[in-house]
């Protein structure tokens, strides 16, 4: 009895422990509170050194003091100082307070300048992420502050798109201004609308260049980066509400150059870039041609009497970078050539007549022999025109001969232009195949269509493109000088216009060259002109610029 009376009392006195330790341990569990509101403030600044727009403040360490504990994590890739500091600052965190500290004696050595502190989105409480709101933190090392500014927009030179995260530099002007090289006085970044705002600028004389600046080293990569600028100069000062459009394309400063050779029956030069103009200079009968894709040059072997003949190449890119290079060109055994059936590209074609005709012949390869015999103009079905050669302008390659005549009197019904098999004769000896060209007196029917549209083009540019986007940006309809465009059978839609003036008549595009100071070809855009609905037609939609 009595060992069990003992056995009930240790049982009853190992339930008391863990009951204890089970107590103790719930009172040590923290829970968050329940309820309550979330916090949704900003942190704020409650004191600073020096104070906004302190006037010569020389210290090294600017101090900005908060009323709760902050993050910092993304100020590194936030924050903006203007003027730029030339040399390293230092960042630092402690709870509520941030420390930002210039090279030392750097306020006290640089010459009167207003400093900008804008921390944008790299400050925000360290609880609920709620970020700073405060602008910027403005002091002078000297007894004024500076009032210039700069506003403006980015957008891309071709498409017309407003460009968000775009940096922009001013360089104070001088004549030894490196931008590969030197890194701004001052700087910012476009926002979401593509907008930029640069304030406190000491006035003077700058350059403005907006780039992509991919690697964040506030340098420009000019092979690599995107680069927008103006041709003049820009005076900032207190009395000019300076707003800028930059334009924004890749800079073209690459000089042309081969790629690659290949030499077999005839050279294949293939080249890095497209080619606007090039020459071949040589002292013997050399001919050659350009791709159609105008990144190729083929030189032919066969038309020679030497062993070895050195030649020297000129080419200029659509920038107006050129460049020489000096080869040499080995005579090529003939029996190797590739032979074609048919040197000429056109076909049987049909057009609406005129009294005076133009009309372009295309070949494979260059022409150096022509029967003009073979070529001849048949109007009414019995009068006969044998063409001469006054009658034909060759391009510099012989390998676009273009046809020019005119009808002294209108004909009644039709004019036939007939290319004979064995007209031309190519570089390698090879002949074309019988061509029928044939212009009709009568005008054509007009079909009722349905989703018709007609654009009329007002302008006194020479050379332009017209572009018909679709409400993806897509093009839908692509012309070259036209006055008048006429669509018909128009899916359903919103469409934009996009014009493009082709200033040097090369049929593309140009992007700009600061070091010639070209800007971009001028591109525009008229958004949303035009709605299409079923059974529409739609008339005089007037584009002017």
């Amino acid at each position: 009895m009595k060992l069990l009376k003992s056995n009930l009392k240790k049982y009853y006195s190992y339930l008391i422990l863990i009951s204890t330790i089970t107590i103790l341990d719930n009172c040590a569990s923290i829970s968050p509170p329940q309820g309550g509101l979330k916090d949704i403030k900003p942190p704020v600044i409650v004191q600073t050194r020096p104070y906004n727009n302190e006037l010569n403040y020389k210290k090294d360490k600017i101090i900005i003091q908060f009323n709760e504990r902050i993050d910092t994590k993304e100020l590194k890739n936030n924050l903006i100082v203007n003027p730029k500091i030339i040399g390293d600052y230092e960042t630092e965190t402690n709870n509520n307070d941030l420390v930002i500290k210039f090279p030392k004696g750097y306020l006290q050595k640089t010459n009167c300048k207003t400093f900008s502190i804008d921390f944008q989105k790299g400050i925000k409480d360290a609880n609920e992420g709620n970020l700073l709101t405060t602008d910027k933190l403005i002091f002078s090392n000297c007894n004024s502050i500076d009032s210039g500014s700069v506003k403006g927009f980015v957008v891309d030179a071709y498409s017309r798109d407003t460009l968000k995260n775009i940096f922009i530099g001013l360089y104070s002007y001088t004549d030894t201004l490196n931008i590969d090289t030197q890194k701004p006085d001052y700087y910012g970044f476009t926002n979401e609308k593509g907008s930029f705002f640069i304030e406190f600028i000491k006035h003077g004389i700058y350059k403005i260049l907006a780039f992509e600046d991919k690697n964040k080293n506030f340098i420009l990569d000019s092979r690599k980066e995107k680069l927008g600028f103006l041709k003049e100069n820009i005076s900032v000062d207190s009395s000019k509400d300076l707003k800028i459009e930059l334009l924004l394309s890749l800079n073209d400063v690459k000089k042309p150059t081969i790629n690659s050779i290949k030499d077999d029956a005839e050279i294949i030069l293939k080249l890095d870039d497209v080619i606007k103009d090039y020459k071949i200079d040589c002292d013997s009968n050399l001919y050659y041609q350009m791709a159609e894709n105008k990144k190729e040059i083929i030189i032919y072997k066969n038309t020679f009497d030497k062993d070895t003949l050195p030649v020297k190449l000129y080419l200029q890119d659509s920038s107006l970078n050129d460049t020489i290079i000096n080869l040499k060109i080995l005579r090529t055994d003939t029996s190797k050539i590739k032979h074609i059936k048919n040197i000429i590209k056109n076909k049987n074609e049909e057009f609406l007549y005129k009294d005076t005709i133009l009309y372009k012949l295309n070949f494979i390869n260059p022409v150096i022999k022509t029967d003009y015999n073979k070529l001849y103009f048949t109007k009414d079905s019995t009068e006969k025109t044998v063409l001469s050669e006054k009658n034909i302008q060759w391009n510099k390659t012989k390998d676009e001969a273009t046809i020019n005549y005119i009808f002294q009197k209108t004909a009644k019904k039709q004019v036939i232009l007939t290319v004979e098999n064995k007209a031309f004769y190519s570089v390698k000896n090879d002949i074309n195949a019988k061509v029928i060209v044939t212009y009709k007196v009568e005008k054509p029917k007009k079909i009722e269509e349905e989703n018709y549209a007609t654009f009329l083009i007002n302008t006194t540019k020479r050379n332009y493109f017209v572009e018909i986007l679709n409400d993806k940006g897509k093009i839908y309809d692509k012309t070259k000088n036209k006055k008048t465009i006429q669509l018909s059978n128009i899916p359903n839609g919103k469409y934009s216009v996009r014009v493009w003036i082709d200033e040097n008549d090369n049929d593309y595009w140009n992007v700009g060259h600061y070091k010639n100071n070209t800007l971009p070809e001028k591109s525009l855009l008229f958004k949303n002109v035009m709605e299409v609905k079923t059974n529409w037609d739609i008339e005089d939609i007037n584009i002017n610029f």
